[in-house]
């Protein structure tokens, strides 16, 4: 449909927008998760012990070598006594709640707590069978209750006047005062950021324009109508 299609003419602009204010750049890095108890005072006892350790290595005296295992017997001690001090402050922090208590533990023991949704072999067909169970799940909600016709009384309407049939179409001034009055938020599905929209919001105007009023006009939403739903399983 052409609002789809000016759907995807805004998202176009938009990845224009996003490319010349972050342009895309690869780079290999590896991941190397950071303890949490790691802090400035255990790094800058390890950057010593490693200078000692290399210190020693290269004169092969005994002194060095002392000192060396002197600063790893530190090393040691400092990282256990931070492992215990973590873990009693977050044993304390989520002992106030079991549901916390048992996520905490399972973070900490690397337990995958991944997503638990039913078999299929396709995601579109899991959400259409999500969605078939709740409106069957409504229907028979709705069935259990009474036929309230014969109680209902008819109420007139009590509006005489002319009827709106059809909307007028919006400006660039009308949208821009309209949209600079409003706080702008963003979700992870908008193309752009609240802040970078605001900033470049005089060249995405003329699109937002033919789209505010394609929706208007046909009564559509193809397209835009996306959101992110995290089904949470009871029991789990």
């Amino acid at each position: 449909s052409s609002f789809e299609r000016l759907v995807s003419l805004y998202n176009y602009h938009c990845n224009s927008v996003l490319d010349d204010h972050a342009p895309l750049l690869k780079k290999q890095i590896k991941e190397r998760k950071s303890a949490p108890w790691f802090d400035g005072e255990y790094k800058a006892l390890r950057a010593n012990r490693r200078k000692a350790e290399k210190k020693w290595r290269k004169s092969s005296s005994v002194e060095d070598e002392e000192n060396f295992k002197s600063l790893r017997d530190q090393c040691t001690a400092l990282a256990l006594k931070k492992k215990r001090s973590f873990f009693a402050t977050q044993f304390w922090k989520h002992s106030f709640s079991s549901k916390s208590l048992f996520s905490f533990v399972d973070s900490f023991l690397d337990r995958d707590k991944s997503l638990v949704l039913p078999s299929s072999d396709s995601l579109k067909e899991t959400v259409e069978n999500f969605n078939t169970y709740f409106e069957e799940k409504i229907k028979k909600i709705r069935d259990k209750f009474e036929d309230l016709e014969s109680t209902q009384v008819p109420v007139e309407p009590c509006y005489s006047g002319a009827r709106l049939s059809e909307f007028s179409p919006t400006t660039i001034e009308e949208l821009e005062e309209i949209i600079t009055s409003c706080e702008i938020k963003s979700s992870s599905l908008d193309p752009l950021p609240a802040e970078l929209f605001k900033e470049n919001l005089s060249a995405l105007l003329p699109t937002l324009k033919d789209l505010v009023n394609a929706s208007i006009s046909s009564g559509s939403l193809e397209g835009a109508k996306l959101a992110h739903i995290t089904p949470l399983i009871k029991g789990e």
